[in-house]
């Protein structure tokens, strides 16, 4: 008989002090939070068939992903073109200069 009566001081006494830490915190944290107008806006969630957590299809994922790739490789592609056709410019004018004589020291020396 005496383990039942300070089981039930223990858990009387556990059970208040819970109550107390639950009152703090729905008094001092949880005061600007409605929790019946959150539950009824997810219940009307519920019912007109819209889940709690969006949906994305992993096709739609993947399609945005390669997307995403295309324009990254197009744009590479841009510049390497660019670039071959300023290499070719400069090829191209350096053919369109006239033919200078290049001197070199044993050229300009007088045979003997």
């Amino acid at each position: 008989m005496e383990l039942y009566v300070k089981f039930l001081a223990s858990l009387a006494f556990g059970l208040v002090g819970v109550g107390m830490v639950l009152k703090i915190l729905l008094e001092k944290l949880f005061s600007e939070w409605d929790a019946f107008a959150e539950l009824g806006q997810r219940l009307r969630m519920l019912s007109e068939g819209r889940a709690l957590a969006p949906v994305e299809r992993t096709e739609d994922v993947l399609l945005e992903i390669e997307k995403s790739k295309q324009s990254k490789i197009s744009t590479r592609l841009v510049d390497l073109k660019r670039e071959q056709l300023k290499e070719l410019s400069v090829v191209e004018h350096r053919l369109r200069l006239p033919r200078q004589a290049i001197l070199t020291p044993s050229s300009s020396a007088v045979p003997s």
